[in-house]
């Protein structure tokens, strides 16, 4: 049987949104996967909705 990394969640809010990342880490990864979730999410381009009135 293949043995597996070990399974780690974080959670991160920004906002009034959560977000929640399970995942695993590698032993060639260049950087955390919180470094790596945090970079992604403050990354992520805004948009903005409006409401119809």
């Amino acid at each position: 049987m293949k043995e597996h990394d070990p399974v780690r969640i974080t959670a991160i809010r920004r906002g009034d949104t959560i977000y929640i990342a399970e995942y695993t880490t590698g032993k060639s990864a260049k950087e955390t996967a919180d470094d790596k979730v945090k970079r992604l999410i403050l990354n992520e381009p805004i948009t903005l909705e409006k409401s119809a009135s």
